[in-house]
């Protein structure tokens, strides 16, 4: 993983939320609907929630076992 993606993971986790959601708003990322889903997430799904919206969620397994 590059430096620049590690970068954006820390800051997605260790970043104030709102300052979090109104840059990723500002670049296109979020919609107004996923800003309304997302205030009503707990820190840790939030957190997955941003990262997956900005393509740094992590792989997971499907119901057969591979990977997703």
């Amino acid at each position: 993983m590059s430096r620049d993606v590690v970068s954006i993971r820390e800051w997605v986790v260790e970043a104030n939320c709102f300052e979090v959601m109104g840059n990723l708003r500002r670049l296109g990322v979020l919609t107004c609907e996923d800003m309304k889903n997302a205030m009503r997430l707990s820190r840790s799904e939030w957190i997955d929630f941003m990262l997956e919206k900005i393509g740094l969620a992590p792989e997971t397994k499907n119901e057969s076992g591979d990977r997703a």
